[in-house]
């Protein structure tokens, strides 16, 4: 009897002890992210002997990039990177800012890097009609490096009501793989895996 009850009041104990960690987990993981997705506005890619047509990465890859993330979810968790539970893909306003990028500027040679205050400003221009409230997150490419074959980039939150920056972090991933796409969107997959613990 008495060993009966000290095993139900370690039960007891380990529940309550646990109970807040498992509860902030899930208060973490919950609700839905409006992902916006890659934004290249202030991005360089750099190296021009390994970027050698800007006008085709512009019009081609930049969208590539993008569409693969929202095309093999699985696989580019952004729902775990940013601890939400559901996901939105809303790629019209990136989209257009990266339309209306200068491919000839797009690709340099010269060192590149970007501050908070360049990202909160992309945030600061994200405001749309068709998302006025929630949870918002974005990924801003500083650069794409063939010298040192790094992708550069900033995760990001905010309140899409404000667009107020809730949290961003500076990120870097080793690029590998075949072809263009996959050898550049591979930084991107490791940088969300990344912030799954880091983030």
């Amino acid at each position: 009897m008495k060993q009966t009850f000290q095993l139900l009041l370690t039960i007891a104990l380990a529940i309550f002890v646990l109970a807040p960690t498992v509860q902030a987990q899930k208060k973490s993981s919950t609700g839905k992210v409006i992902f916006y997705g890659v934004d290249f506005s202030n991005a360089r890619l750099i190296g021009k002997e390994g970027f050698t047509n800007p006008v085709d990465l512009k019009d081609n890859y930049l969208p590539k990039w993008n569409h693969l993330i929202m095309n093999e979810e699985e696989k580019y968790d952004v729902k775990k990177a940013f601890k939400k539970s559901d996901i939105e893909y809303f790629y019209d306003v990136v989209t257009k800012r990266n339309e209306a990028i200068d491919a000839e500027v797009l690709v340099s040679n010269s060192n590149h890097s970007i501050s908070k205050e360049d990202v909160a400003k992309v945030v600061s221009e994200l405001g749309n009609d068709t998302h006025t409230s929630g949870y918002g997150a974005v990924i801003v490419v500083e650069s794409f490096d063939k010298r040192s074959d790094l992708g550069t980039m900033w995760l990001t939150t905010f309140d899409i009501a404000t667009l107020e920056i809730k949290k961003t972090q500076r990120m870097s991933a080793k690029a590998r793989g075949f072809g263009v796409r996959n050898y550049w969107a591979r930084t991107i997959f490791e940088v969300l895996e990344k912030a799954q613990k880091k983030f």
